[in-house]
């Protein structure tokens, strides 16, 4: 695992500055403290810090082939790197190292872009030099597991493991984004390629970039069709994908150095844990955060199964104490989100590595791969959200007037806009699922200048793009359809960026073995009711662990990973930071929010009300997210 930085230059005619490149690295040690490595010539510049996991010895970067006309520095993990290595021998290639990374050398040239991307099984962002074509191959994983950051800035391409390295290489401007401040006001996070800072994007997941001759080309290399097309009874669907399961856990053991696991009350990371038991000689690792005095804690639930899987287990207890210290937390996620849940994350991987830990297996990606939130058990919902739509005016607005749809909560407040004659559209009514708090609400808290830029619908433009997501699975089940957009929105830009960059401050490598690309082309290709089955969500996943997972943790109902922040945001006093950043001179020197309806929340907030909490939490996060990273020299 490694941290990756670069330049090249596409206009400008000054030779890349080698000095500043080994600076801009610097910036990614906790990326990589076991080592570094640059190359540099006038035009291009490629950097990268090395947390050694595999070929501790030899697997330095960047790596080169033969001659030295391909070269390349990586961030990741192949888990089929073996078996690419003994077909390229084959073909007549010779290795030096050991190293997962010297296969992505050779695969480039021997099968180029496309041929290469379809072979490897992993989480990876890498950049790769073509000396004789003069020209960069960006690519990052399926699924988004590990980041790229990419600008355009002076007449040079930039791209980076970490938005801080292409701050110090580029020195570009440092400016909100104001339409991806709309849409984080609406959902809490920014999808790809948006991020919070103008002119700086993050390549989405299952794509990459080609860069010659001065110009810059995307390309997306992998999709998914969710129809049905798996007919096999339900006994062999359940065996297919414990087998594919158990495989791509096997392949995540991959590791020179000591792993571990996180492990919740649910069973997600349980299931993981016990598959894991199975394959080692030893008992497994693992780690588990707690809440201090809090309803929604599962540390006992999390020690009944370690006790029944046999594992030597921790606890990590968050208090509110903790959050004295968010800045910090703030620096290593380097965009703000929403929800400080991603707060646990950042104490849960320093004490993994305090406790000697440097890989850990995690749980992530189960809900989005089989359907495991509330909103997925509200399908119907959404369906007859389409149905209503359809109806004609009068009638609708009839309906809306009955009183009926405001008593069910969310999903009767999504009917309610569907009476109205509002858009039903798959990925407007998910940006309404997952939205942190009332639209007018966060529309109010912006300042009037904000608000005049990006109009009444903030944000809507982005969630708009993500219809694009859509055309592959477009008239196949709606389930698979918002299965897919979600893997490609909130999965890879809030859950999966939350883990690499809180794991990655500690020096821990974050594996999830259930976004293995070919564990989820077999779900993709399954009968949505073999997912969530009668409200049981994860159904397939249930019925795998059985005999095998502990029952209680096999059959619990989802938990999701909560901070308890609104009772710690609800105190008449904060910390000195949080005080500071929600001051009223604060606020009118940023000028991002209206000081006045940020008040008035917090006053509310104060009272007990807890509809918009959320909201005053990411007004909060990014006004401490600007101190850090555009305040700050």
């Amino acid at each position: 695992m490694c941290g990756i930085v670069g330049v090249l230059n596409l206009t400008n005619p000054a030779p890349v500055d080698a000095e500043l490149l080994r600076v801009a690295n610097a910036a990614l040690h906790h990326r990589g403290p076991d080592g570094s490595g640059e190359f540099v010539e006038a035009d291009v510049g490629m950097a990268m810090r090395r947390l050694s996991i595999i070929d501790v010895a030899q697997g330095h970067q960047p790596m080169a082939n033969e001659d030295g006309s391909v070269r390349v520095v990586y961030n990741g993990e192949i888990y089929n790197h073996e078996d690419l290595r003994r077909d390229l021998e084959a073909r007549g290639h010779r290795f030096h190292t050991h190293a997962d990374t010297e296969v992505l050398v050779h695969g480039y040239e021997e099968w180029g872009r496309d041929g290469l991307l379809e072979r490897l099984r992993g989480m990876f962002a890498f950049a790769i030099w073509d000396d004789k074509r003069r020209a960069v191959f960006l690519a990052r994983d399926r699924m988004g597991i590990k980041p790229l950051y990419t600008a355009e800035y002076d007449g040079r391409f930039y791209f980076a493991s970490e938005i801080r390295s292409i701050l110090l290489l580029s020195e570009m401007p440092r400016r909100p984004n104001l339409n991806a401040l709309g849409l984080y006001m609406r959902v809490g996070f920014v999808t790809a390629p948006h991020t919070i800072l103008e002119g700086l994007t993050k390549l989405p997941p299952a794509h990459y970039l080609w860069i010659e001759d001065g110009k810059v080309s995307s390309h997306e290399y992998w999709t998914l069709s969710y129809e049905p097309t798996n007919r096999d009874a339900e006994t062999a669907i359940v065996e297919g994908f414990r087998e594919r399961l158990e495989d791509s856990i096997r392949t995540h053991l991959m590791s020179e150095v000591p792993l571990g696991a996180l492990l919740s009350g649910g069973v997600d990371s349980t299931t993981t844990v016990a598959f894991m038991g199975r394959m080692l000689s030893e008992p497994v690792n693992t780690v588990t955060v707690g809440f201090a005095g809090a309803s929604l804690d599962e540390t006992e639930l999390a020690k009944a199964s370690a006790r029944e899987l046999g594992t030597e287990h921790h606890t990590v207890v968050f208090t509110h104490d903790t959050m004295a210290d968010y800045p910090s937390v703030i620096r290593a996620q380097e965009e703000p989100f929403g929800r400080p849940t991603n707060a646990a994350l950042y104490y849960l991987f320093k004490a993994c590595r305090e406790h000697g830990l440097t890989v850990m297996m995690t749980g992530e990606g189960a809900d989005e791969l089989l359907g495991g939130y509330g909103w997925h058990r509200k399908n119907q919902s959404g369906r007859l959200q389409s149905a209503i739509s359809r109806l004609p005016l009068g009638l609708r607005r009839a309906f809306a007037g009955s009183g009926t749809l405001r008593a069910i909560g969310q999903s009767g407040r999504a009917l309610l806009r569907s009476t109205r004659g509002e858009e039903t559209r798959l990925h407007r009514r998910f940006a309404e699922l997952i939205r942190i708090g009332d639209c007018d609400v966060g529309v109010e808290l912006l300042s009037s200048d904000v608000r005049s830029a990006v109009g009444a619908d903030a944000g809507q433009s982005i969630i708009d793009g993500w219809e694009d997501w859509l055309a592959c699975v477009r008239g196949q089940p709606e389930f698979g359809q918002l299965l897919w957009l979600q893997s490609r929105t909130r999965m890879p830009d809030y859950i999966i960026q939350g883990l690499d960059k809180h794991s990655m401050a500690h020096s821990v490598e974050a594996r999830p073995p259930l976004l293995d690309h070919l564990l989820w082309e077999y779900c993709a290709a399954l009968p949505s009711d073999i997912k969530l089955r009668d409200g049981t969500e994860k159904y397939l996943l249930r019925q795998a662990g059985m005999h095998i997972v502990p029952e209680a943790a096999r059959t619990r109902r989802k938990k999701p990973l909560r901070v308890p922040y609104e009772r710690w945001i609800a105190k008449q006093r904060l910390p000195d930071w949080a005080e500071c950043a929600l001051d009223t001179t604060q606020l009118r020197r940023t000028g991002l929010f209206d000081p006045r309806a940020v008040s008035q929340l917090r006053q509310r907030v104060q009272a007990g009300e807890r509809r918009n909490v959320a909201l005053l939490s990411a007004v909060l996060n990014l006004q401490t997210w600007v101190s850090v990273f555009i305040d700050a020299p």
